[in-house]
C-alpha cells in the first residue's frame, strides 16, 4: 500500500540540492499528468491523420523530456529508487524476455524500417513501444505518495469526462467536428479518439476506475459524472467488443468487491449474471424481427445480421489465415507493424466479399495474434505469462489490503482485463496503449512492499554535464523528427484535398514535400508516385518524372519489404515507360 511520504526526494539528497530535486520531481509529475489528461483529447484538423499522429508525436516528445528530467534528478541525487519484492524477479524475467524477443523481431524483421518507425497511419513500432515502456518506468520509479496517485485518478476521470462529452456532441446535428468525414461510422460516436472501436476501448479500460472510486467513496461527484458520461458515450459507440470487455471487467470487479464485503447474495447474483446476459443475447437473435428489437439500437446491434454480421465475418476470415502465417514463422515472427505487408499473401479471396478490394488489413483484429505475428509464439507466451502473473500477484495483495483501500486497485485491474477482452476483437492505438502501460505501472508499484536505493557512481560534474548534453541532443532530435512528420502529414492532406479538382502540379508538389519531410514513411512516397503515374496516364508523358517515380517505388519497396503495392507500382511505371511517346 502506498503510504503518505514527503513529495520530494529531498530527504535523501544534500540540503543544497533540495529545491532543485523538488523542482525536478514536480516537473516529472506535471508531464505524466499532461500525458494522462491531454492525450485522449488531442487532435489537429489540418492533418490527414487528425487524431493518431498528434497523439503519437506529443507523447513521444513528452516522454523524451521526462527521461532527461529523471536522469538529471538521479545524477544529482546519486540514487535510483527501486521497489523490490521477490515476486518482481519473475515478472522482470518475463518482461525482459518479451522485450528481448521484441528487439530481435525488430532487428530481423522483414521490413526493419517499418518495424522501427511504424505503419502509416498507426505510427507504432519499436520507437513508440520503447516510449510506452519508458513512460511506465517513469511512473513506477517516481510514484511515492497517495496524493500523487489521487492526482493521477482525477486526471483520468477529467479526461474521460471531457472525451465522453465530445463524443456525445459528435453524434448530434450540432456536430462541431464536421472537418472529419465520419460517414463510414454510420452515426456511431468516435470523437476524440478517431474510431468508435478505439473510443470504446478507451472507455472500457477507464470506466471501471470511475466505478471503483464510487465504491471507495472518494471523488464521488467527479467519478459519478465520469461514469454517467462515459457509459452514455460507450452506448453510442455501438462497439460490441467494448460492451463485452467492459461487462467482463465490471463482473470481475464486482466479484472481488463483494467477496471483500462478504456479501454472498450479491456474489452469487454476479456469478450468474453472464449466463443471464448470454440468454438475453440468444433471445434477441431468435426474435430479431420484432419491432422492439428492430427499433432499439443497442438490441439491433446485438443481432448477428447484415452489417453487424459482416464485421464478424471479416474477423473469421482473417484469424485462421493469420494463424497459418504465424505457423510459417513461429520463432521471431515477421517484426512489429508488418502485418499489412505480410498478410496479403495469406489473405483469403472471401475477404473481398466483406471489405473493399483496396482495403489493407494492418492488424489481425486480435491483439494476441498480432503479438504472435510480430514477435513469434514465444513472444506471445511471454506476454501472456507476464499478464497472468500480474493478475495473480495483485489479487493476492488485494486480499491482504483493507476493504476500503482495495477498491481502487481492483478497478484498475478490472480496466486492464476489460481492454484485454475488448482487444480479442480489435487492437490498441496510442491512447489505449498509454493507459494500459499506466495501469500496469500502478499495479507493479502496488505489489512490492520494500523500497531500496541503488547508488549511482557517475557523479563527476563533467561526466554529468556530458551525459545530460547527450540526452538533450536525443530529445532535440526526437522533437525535430516528430515535428517533421507532422509537417509532412499537413502537406499530404493538402495534396489529397487538391485531388478532386485536378491532377496538377499542386497535387504533385504537396506529395513531394510530404515525402521529402518524412522519407521513412513509405505512404508518402507511394502517394507521390501514384500522382506521377496518374498524371502520365491522363495528361502528358514525362520520362523524367517516370524515372523519379521508379526511384520512389524502389525506396518504398526497401522500406516496406516484399510489398505487393510497391511491386505493382514499379510494374505500372515500367509499362508506361515502354509506350512510344506516352501514347
Amino acid at each position: 500500500e502506498l503510504e503518505a511520504q514527503p513529495s520530494g526526494s529531498a530527504a535523501h539528497g544534500k540540503s543544497v540540492a533540495r529545491p532543485l530535486l523538488r523542482l525536478l520531481d514536480g516537473a516529472i509529475e506535471i508531464l505524466w499528468l499532461a500525458v494522462i489528461f491531454v492525450l485522449p483529447l488531442l487532435f489537429v484538423p489540418i492533418l490527414q491523420t487528425t487524431f493518431e499522429l498528434p497523439k503519437v508525436a506529443f507523447f513521444r516528445i513528452v516522454v523524451a523530456a521526462m527521461t532527461i528530467l529523471w536522469t538529471a534528478k538521479v545524477l544529482i541525487e546519486g540514487k535510483i529508487r527501486l521497489f523490490f519484492e521477490k515476486k518482481l524477479c519473475l515478472l522482470g524475467i518475463l518482461g525482459g524476455a518479451f522485450a528481448l524477443l521484441y528487439i530481435l523481431a525488430t532487428i530481423f524483421s522483414v521490413a526493419p524500417v517499418l518495424s522501427v518507425f511504424g505503419w502509416y497511419p498507426r505510427f507504432g513500432g519499436f520507437y513508440t513501444s520503447f516510449c510506452y515502456v519508458v513512460f511506465g518506468l517513469m511512473i513506477f520509479l517516481n510514484l511515492r505518495s497517495v496524493k500523487q496517485l489521487n492526482r493521477i485518478i482525477v486526471a483520468i476521470m477529467a479526461s474521460v469526462s471531457i472525451s465522453s462529452l465530445f463524443a456525445l456532441i459528435s453524434i448530434t446535428k450540432f456536430n462541431l467536428f464536421d472537418f472529419w468525414n465520419a460517414d463510414i461510422f454510420l452515426g456511431r460516436a468516435y470523437f476524440p479518439i478517431g474510431h468508435p472501436d478505439f473510443l470504446g476501448g478507451f472507455l472500457a479500460i477507464t470506466l471501471p476506475v470511475a466505478i471503483a472510486c464510487i465504491f471507495q467513496g472518494k471523488n464521488r461527484v467527479l467519478s459519478s459524472i465520469t461514469a454517467v458520461l462515459g457509459l452514455s458515450a460507450l452506448y453510442f459507440t455501438m462497439s460490441r467488443s467494448a460492451y463485452l470487455g467492459l461487462f467482463i471487467g465490471l463482473v470481475f470487479f464486482l466479484l472481488v468487491a463483494f467477496h471483500k464485503m462478504r456479501n454472498w447474495k450479491l456474489l452469487v447474483f454476479t456469478t450468474i449474471l453472464p449466463i443471464l446476459t448470454g440468454l438475453i443475447i440468444l433471445l434477441v437473435n431468435i426474435y430479431y424481427t420484432t419491432p422492439l428489437i428492430q427499433n432499439t439500437p443497442i438490441l439491433n446491434r446485438l443481432v448477428f445480421q447484415g452489417e453487424a454480421l459482416r464485421s464478424l465475418q471479416t474477423r473469421f476470415a482473417i484469424w485462421p489465415n493469420a494463424i497459418k502465417q504465424i505457423i510459417n514463422k513461429p520463432f521471431l515472427g515477421y517484426g512489429p507493424e508488418t502485418f499489412a505487408v505480410t498478410f496479403p499473401a495469406y489473405a483469403p479471396a472471401s475477404l473481398n466479399h466483406y471489405e473493399n478490394f483496396t482495403e489493407i488489413a494492418d492488424h489481425s483484429h486480435n491483439e494476441l495474434l498480432d503479438i504472435a505475428q510480430q514477435t513469434g509464439i514465444f513472444g506471445a507466451l511471454a506476454y501472456i505469462m507476464f499478464l497472468v502473473l500480474v493478475f495473480i500477484y495483485t489479487l493476492r495483495r488485494i486480499g491482504k489490503t483493507p476493504k476500503q483501500k482495495s477498491y481502487l486497485y481492483t478497478g484498475i485491474l478490472s480496466g486492464i482485463l476489460a481492454l484485454l477482452v475488448t482487444n480479442l476483437f480489435g487492437f490498441s492505438v496510442t491512447v489505449t496503449w498509454v493507459y494500459f502501460t499506466l495501469f500496469l505501472a500502478l499495479m507493479l508499484r502496488f505489489i512490492p512492499k520494500k523500497e531500496l536505493f541503488a547508488p549511482i557512481t557517475l557523479q563527476k560534474p563533467l561526466k554529468i554535464i556530458l551525459f545530460l548534453l547527450i540526452l538533450t541532443g536525443v530529445f532535440v532530435n526526437s522533437f525535430l523528427q516528430d515535428f517533421q512528420l507532422v509537417k509532412a502529414d499537413f502537406y499530404y492532406r493538402k495534396g489529397i484535398e487538391y485531388q478532386p479538382k485536378a491532377w496538377t502540379e499542386d497535387v504533385f508538389n504537396n506529395f513531394k514535400l510530404a515525402a521529402n519531410l518524412a522519407p521513412l514513411q513509405s505512404q508518402y512516397l507511394l502517394t507521390k508516385l501514384y500522382s506521377i503515374e496518374k498524371d502520365t496516364r491522363l495528361y502528358v508523358f514525362k520520362p523524367e518524372k517516370l524515372l523519379e517515380a521508379l526511384k520512389d517505388a524502389e525506396k518504398a519497396l526497401l522500406l516496406r519489404g516484399s510489398d505487393a503495392f510497391s511491386h505493382f507500382a514499379i510494374a505500372k511505371i515500367e509499362t508506361y515507360s515502354t509506350w512510344p511517346n506516352g501514347s
